[in-house]
């Protein structure tokens, strides 16, 4: 009996059911029950289809089991065994590799809500990491009115996936005097590498003399005030003196309708005060604007202008006005000043006069400033912002990164609560959402962003287009390793898929099958790409086989990453020299007649050779570099015209002369590396120059000689 894993590398997210496809072949005798199975895991956490098997001598069959990892699976790479077992215990095991990837799932709780406190308030923010990897969390706190001063800590703290952690926020501010108690809504921000989540708590800061207190001694001194006066009262009542009484020496006057009248303005009854009532929100999401100024002008008298501010739901109230008509204006930081453009009226109410409508404020623009990272940032350059009411988009704007990554979000409205989503084709769209104060100028942490999975696909066939089927696929780049094999039945022979690749990435693949010549090539996935390997991956079948070692012919060391061409006619194998000694290997060929081998890379002269296979099992070759141009001018006090320059580098010495009128010289022939460049002249210093030549013609611009000693 023989098994193997189709695929012996896997990628899993956990709870996301992903399969393991176990082959068996028995080459034996009946095989009554075959079964297998994942060790190391609860049995609820897979299935098995079959469950158990029976084979016929020769017959060959498929188990398919289905893993769905716990959520508690910490990331990275594990071996899982896979246990092959009949009737009377376990046969072997098979090992698969598989690689989980990891996934970040804080939660916040904050306590208490809220603080009823004088100087200070102290909240308990405990983050859980319920992610399967260790991820990072900061802390931050904000208000609206930034009048609170925070004092963090931990600020920072690295929190292992299962784990929680508590970070103590303190906020505190100046007491007030006198007053009511004052509302302060906090925002508390635990920021991890992959999201943003906040709550909101609410810090009462009492007032050191409260309204109650004030209220009390006002009475006191009322009582105190009339019981003096009832004392002096009955005091002159005994002593027999006559009671006074002080009274106005005018009266307001009416006008012709009958109404009181004074300063120019008029009111139907003695009592001439009033107060008004008006709710300010925001212009962009509609949200309700504390702490912003409202002042009433009067137009209408004499009084000075009432001053007054919103409260946290946006209600401002101005008391003790004057009846008359009032020019009113808002104004506050981070927003647009404005002045209502019709005059208000107040009359003499016991409750206050409401504003007919809400009134909006324009906050001043904002900005989102930032950097992009991932795999590669410049392609991540797609963002769209979208303004957010009740987690709902009421409007969106599409922007483009800058070169590197970074990028400014400008001319946004606000206060608002926005979401970016930053997205490129083949990425994965990350998303995170912000809070922006009015008129706030923002820099956010770096997003990063993740590419999707790649796929290679292709067909296998030999050189007189039939199909392959069974031939082994592998893919390589750096680490990653992943095999397959080509389908043996149905439409799809000889057809085959490598998923779940990490992108961006070049791709070795090697393509073999028992009988056939090695195909090597590389392949490109960029982010996320399907990746179609056309033409068809030709295997020869033949004996010959030719291996060797490519060097440079000027350093005389090893190159690896050449093309290998080996053609009788018609392409019959290629492969690439991977190591770093240069060696390369090509199987599969014609045992009889010759093949041509090309040899190509970039920076280097296209080499091609014939060998015979039977012949020659080893062609070692020396590839020539691309010859470049170096260029330049001589002077002494002006042009120099007839001064030597010779170019050395190893064994190889070149030279020319400056014959210009204005001493210009080129030397061709050069080749890539490192060259020793000496200019002489007849009376004359000579000058030497260690330049580095690489793939382009090389301007050393001007060398100036001075006179010999």
């Amino acid at each position: 009996m023989r098994a193997r894993l189709t695929r012996t590398q896997h990628t899993a997210t956990v709870e996301v059911p992903f399969e393991i496809v176990v082959q068996i072949q028995n080459n034996e005798e009946i095989i009554k029950e075959i079964q297998a199975r994942p060790g190391l895991l609860a049995r609820e956490a897979f299935t098995s289809q079959p469950l158990v098997a029976s084979l016929f001598p020769g017959e060959t069959t498929e188990i398919n089991l289905v893993i769905a990892l716990p959520r508690t699976t910490t990331s990275g790479l594990y071996q899982l065994p896979i246990e092959i077992r009949d009737e009377n215990g376990i046969l072997g095991n098979l090992m698969a590799d598989i690689q989980v990837a990891p996934f970040d799932d804080v939660h916040l709780s904050v306590t208490p809500r809220v603080v009823n406190s004088g100087r200070k308030a102290t909240f308990v923010v405990t983050a859980t990491n319920r992610g399967n990897r260790s991820t990072g969390i900061s802390v931050a706190a904000s208000d609206s009115g930034r009048v609170l001063k925070y004092e963090i800590k931990p600020p920072k703290a690295q929190i292992v996936g299962g784990q929680a952690h508590a970070f103590s926020v303190t906020a505190s501010r100046r007491r007030p005097f006198k007053g009511n108690p004052v509302p302060n809504a906090i925002q508390i921000e635990v920021a991890s590498r992959t999201s943003t989540i906040s709550e909101t708590v609410t810090f009462n800061q009492k007032p050191i003399i409260g309204r109650g207190l004030i209220t009390t001694l006002i009475l006191a001194v009322v009582i105190f005030s009339w019981a003096v006066i009832f004392t002096k009262g009955f005091q002159n009542a005994l002593s027999g003196q006559a009671s006074k009484k002080s009274v106005a020496l005018s009266w307001p006057a009416k006008d012709a309708k009958g109404n009181f009248v004074t300063g120019g303005q008029t009111f139907d009854t003695p009592n001439a005060f009033g107060s008004l009532s008006m709710r300010l929100v925001a212009e962009s999401d509609g949200r309700p604007l504390p702490r912003l100024i409202v002042t009433a002008t009067p137009l209408t008298n004499e009084g000075e202008p009432v001053i007054g501010s919103s409260g946290e739901d946006g209600f401002a109230v101005l008391a003790g006005l004057i009846c008359g008509s009032y020019s009113l204006s808002v104004s506050g930081n981070g927003f647009d000043d404005l002045a209502l453009p019709e005059p208000f009226r107040v009359f003499p109410m016991d409750l206050p006069v409401q504003y007919p409508t809400e009134v909006k404020i324009v906050g001043k623009t904002a900005s989102i400033s930032g950097t992009i990272a991932g795999e590669d940032p410049e392609l991540i350059n797609q963002i769209q912002v979208s303004l957010m009411k009740d987690n709902v988009s009421i409007s969106t704007t599409d922007f483009t990164s800058e070169a590197g990554g970074a990028f400014v979000l400008t001319d946004l409205k606000s206060p608002g609560r926005y979401r970016l989503t930053f997205s490129a084709p083949g990425f994965e769209a990350t998303q995170l959402f912000q809070e922006v104060a009015a008129g706030e100028t923002l820099l956010i942490p770096t997003v990063k962003v993740q590419a999707g999975l790649g796929v290679i696909i292709g067909t296998v066939q030999d050189i007189d287009g039939n199909l392959l089927g069974g031939a082994s696929v592998t893919a390589k780049a750096g680490a990653d390793a992943i095999e397959t094999v080509t389908a043996t039945t149905g439409k799809s022979l000889g057809t085959f898929s490598l998923a779940e690749l990490r992108s961006p990435a070049t791709y070795l693949i090697q393509v073999s099958l028992a009988g056939y010549g090695t195909q090597t090539l590389t392949v490109r996935v960029g982010p996320g790409d399907i990746a179609k390997i056309s033409p068809a991956i030709v295997l020869s079948k033949g004996a010959g086989e030719i291996r060797g070692v490519i060097t440079d012919f000027v350093s005389k060391k090893p190159i690896g990453e050449v093309a290998v061409t080996a053609s009788n006619g018609a392409i019959v194998s290629k492969t690439i020299s991977v190591s770093a000694d240069g060696q390369y290997f090509i199987s599969g060929l014609p045992s009889v007649g010759s093949i041509t081998l090309t040899f190509s890379k970039d920076g280097y002269q296209t080499t091609v050779a014939s060998v015979k296979p039977l012949e020659s099992k080893t062609f070692d070759v020396a590839l020539q570099p691309t010859s470049v141009s170096l260029t330049g001018k001589v002077k002494y006090s002006t042009a120099l015209v007839g001064a030597k320059i010779t170019a050395t580098s190893g064994p190889i010495s070149l030279s020319t002369l400056s014959t210009s009128p204005d001493g210009a010289f080129r030397l061709d022939g050069i080749t890539p590396g490192w060259w020793t460049v000496t200019v002489a002249s007849k009376g004359l210093l000579d000058t030497t120059t260690l330049v580095q030549i690489g793939s382009v013609t090389k301007d050393l611009g001007t060398l100036t000689l001075e006179v010999a000693p």
